[in-house]
């Protein structure tokens, strides 16, 4: 196991993130790869946390190291989210825009057979997973159109009437993002973020289109994902220069939309489901919320993003685990509640 001893190195190659000493034992801190590694088969690759601008501890499995672009999932999706805030900051859309008015014909029913529902469908609901389409299973591999493929599934129901996490929500939105700036969302970004936060290794999966998937197929490193989240967690300052407007981070890392508006049950039988369950603490826009008044980039397989305003502090992971909630609450115990 690579483990940086950083109690003794406060410096860092330009362009990292400051080192600096842990105000705890970070001894306790290695318990998360315990837990991990405790269930057959899960890995931990990577656990970096970050204390006050510093960082505090980092640790890597053997076979990764701190220069991997690690596949981050839908972690992805918080890069997207940053993409539509700078597009808004730009006066180039807005939240109540309707999605229809940014695709073209061949890629949408024809006129007639649009429904109420595809018409009304806005930038909002996609943000919040509240767009009405059941499902996104369309073959990818084969797809000439993604967009196309995507609007042809019939909406199950009312744009946001009910919360349904879908990928192709995102997707959608790195096209409509494209078309206004005339670039890939990876391109766009590089300027506005990555080149500000010096994030010099990206990469992002693109469709047949030549779209970045946005929901999904971004790699970076752990030190990147800890700086986006850092990014977060300061709403969108870098070095003490704004770089997106506060407003943005105000409604995206707020509970847009409850997890359980997507179940057939009441809010007062949900509040009795969820009671004390971190888990479930509502959307965003591309964010899902924690009950410290932060919100966490989330990835399948254990890519975390955990931005924690009550500690001023973020965790960032790599990882191959089946269950993100064992990864997340042994984060929590051992991290959040020690910081």
């Amino acid at each position: 196991m690579l483990a940086l001893a950083l109690a003794a190195c406060n410096s860092a190659p330009s362009g990292s993130l400051p080192r600096g000493e842990s105000p705890v034992d970070t001894a306790e801190f290695d318990k998360v790869f315990d837990d991990v590694t405790a269930v057959p088969g899960d890995s931990l690759h990577s656990l970096m946390v970050i204390k006050d601008g510093k960082v505090i501890y980092e640790r890597y499995a053997p076979g990764h190291g701190p220069d991997e672009a690690h596949v981050m999932n839908s972690v992805s999706k918080s890069f997207l989210s940053c993409a539509v805030g700078f597009a808004i900051q730009e006066g180039l859309l807005t939240v109540q825009d309707k999605v229809i008015d940014y695709f073209n014909d061949d890629e949408l029913p024809p006129a007639a057979e649009r429904s109420e529902r595809l018409t009304g469908l806005t930038i909002h609901d996609l943000l919040r997973m509240s767009s009405g389409f059941q499902h996104g299973n369309i073959d990818r591999q084969h797809s000439e159109n993604w967009a196309k493929d995507v609007f042809a599934i019939p909406q199950t129901w009312d744009p946001g009437t009910r919360f349904n996490y879908n990928s192709m929500n995102s997707y959608l939105l790195s096209v409509i993002v494209s078309r206004v700036t005339g670039e890939k969302v990876n391109d766009y970004l590089q300027p506005r973020l990555f080149t500000p936060l010096s994030i010099e290794s990206h990469e992002w999966q693109e469709s047949p289109q030549g779209y970045n998937a946005g929901g999904w197929g971004m790699y970076i490193t752990t030190e990147s994902l800890a700086k986006i989240s850092l990014f977060v967690l300061q709403k969108g300052v870098w070095n003490g220069k704004r770089l997106l407007n506060e407003a943005w981070f105000d409604e995206a890392c707020k509970a847009q939309i409850m997890e359980y508006e997507g179940e057939d049950i009441s809010p007062e039988e949900a509040a009795v489901k969820y009671a004390g369950d971190q888990w479930n603490m509502g959307y965003g826009y591309q964010f899902w919320m924690d009950d410290c008044g932060g919100c966490r980039l989330d990835g399948a397989r254990g890519q975390f993003g955990i931005v924690m305003p009550d500690k001023n502090a973020v965790i960032a992971t790599t990882a191959d685990v089946r269950n993100n909630k064992i990864l997340f609450y042994s984060a929590w115990k051992h991290i959040h509640d020690l910081l």
